[in-house]
Formats: structure tokens, C-alpha cells, sequence
């Protein structure tokens, strides 16, 4: 691509799906409550997705100690609900990226968001680091409780979670597991809809979520002056 020139502006749902199939996560974000776009050239080259948070986050009390873990839940949701929203989606189009597309993106959002704080979850947080880029300050997160328990089930079949990423490699002992994979689907909202794919559905994605030999991050970013427009 020539002429580097990205404009980052106001985008709306019809960017988000022309770039969605390029996202690794099939599920579409619960809520879309503001859309910016890359263009270069009068092409949508990336957008970010922003969305109201997910209740319960087992990453938030890393990001804001205490700040949403009171006894009464009714209170504690409806602080988190004017207090926070989420970057829910970043896609580049792959002949965009090298070029900060996606730096651009989460920048400009910051420079302008709709609430206080703002929080962003990358399973491949390492070797991305767009969030980072753009200062958002980062924490480590631990094995959610559905990985842990399949990683307890592969090490019950002798099979190494990098071994995922192999499905031959594994083809004489993929039935041992589908039970274990079947019930880490329906465990969770993202992968819900999967729990009955074919096996080899199943294990694609379940690699993606276990098999990497390091652990997804967490960003969280304060503002003093949100521009609410939600």
C-alpha cells in the first residue's frame, strides 16, 4: 500500500461488518456503542469498536482495585455502566498493517472517549501491542477457570495443549477430549454457539485459547475529560 495517509474518523456498524470476518473471534460484540474508521484512499482500512462492559470481568479488579466489587451489585453495575466502556474490537485489514493502523485507532479513541475509564482485553496482548503503543497501562491475566479445567482434562489424556495446534498429531486421541471440549464451548457466551461443531471446529478454537505459551492481557486507561456521545 502507497501513500500512507490514514484518516482516522467517525465510522458506524457497516465498517465493523465489512472488516468482522477478518477478526479471530466469530461472536459479534454484545453492543456497538461507537465506531471509529481508518480510511486510506476512501477504503476502510481498520476500525475500532467500542462497547458497554461485561458485568463480570475477572480482569477488572486487577485494572481498578475495588472499584466495582462492592456487596450491593445493583450499585457497583450501575457505577460501572457510567464509568466505563469497552474497546471490544480493533481489525486491521491485513494490506493495512505495519503501518500503525491499529495504534491510530486506540489513540484516537482515547483523545476523545465516551466515559472516565476505558478497558480493552487482548488474548494475543504479547505479540500485539497496540495498547500498549497507545499507553494504556497493562496487567497479566491468569488461566479463566473453564481453560484451567481443560488444560487439566489434555494433561489427563497425555496430550500438551501446543498439540492443539496440530490436529493430526492428535487424530488417535481427539475423541478422549471432545467431551471436555464440548463443555469449555458451552461455558462461555464467545463460544457458546460452537459447543456442537464438528470436533475439529472445536479444537481450532479451543487452541487458540489454551495452546499459546503466553498469557492474554488486560488494559485499562483513566481520562479526566470523557466526551460522552453513547
Amino acid at each position: 500500500m502507497t501513500e500512507h495517509h490514514i484518516e482516522i474518523v467517525e465510522g458506524d456498524p457497516r465498517d465493523y461488518r465489512a472488516l468482522a470476518h477478518l477478526h479471530y473471534r466469530e461472536d459479534r460484540p454484545a453492543t456497538l456503542c461507537r465506531v471509529l474508521t481508518a480510511r486510506h484512499r476512501d477504503q476502510t482500512v481498520g476500525v475500532l469498536v467500542v462497547s458497554r462492559p461485561t458485568l463480570n470481568a475477572r480482569w477488572r479488579n486487577l485494572l481498578w482495585p475495588g472499584q466495582y466489587a462492592g456487596a450491593d451489585k445493583l450499585a457497583n453495575a450501575a457505577r460501572l455502566n457510567a464509568d466505563l466502556r469497552c474497546i471490544s474490537r480493533v481489525i486491521v485489514d491485513p494490506r493495512a498493517r505495519g503501518l500503525g493502523v491499529g495504534t491510530s485507532l486506540v489513540r484516537a479513541y482515547l483523545n476523545a472517549p465516551l466515559t472516565r475509564r476505558t478497558e480493552a482485553v487482548a488474548a494475543m496482548g504479547a505479540a500485539c501491542g497496540i495498547f500498549r503503543a497507545a499507553e494504556m497501562r497493562e496487567v497479566l491475566l491468569p488461566p479463566s477457570p473453564r481453560d484451567r479445567t481443560l488444560r487439566l482434562a489434555l494433561r489427563r489424556a497425555g496430550i500438551a495443549p501446543w498439540e492443539l495446534l496440530d490436529p493430526p498429531r492428535i487424530a488417535d486421541r481427539a475423541r478422549t477430549i471432545e467431551h471436555a471440549l464440548r463443555r469449555w464451548a458451552n461455558d462461555a457466551r464467545a463460544t457458546r454457539a460452537r459447543a456442537l461443531a464438528p470436533l475439529h471446529e472445536l479444537i481450532e478454537r479451543a487452541a487458540r485459547a489454551v495452546a499459546s505459551p503466553s498469557a492474554p492481557r488486560a488494559y485499562g486507561h483513566d481520562s479526566d475529560h470523557p466526551a460522552r456521545k453513547d
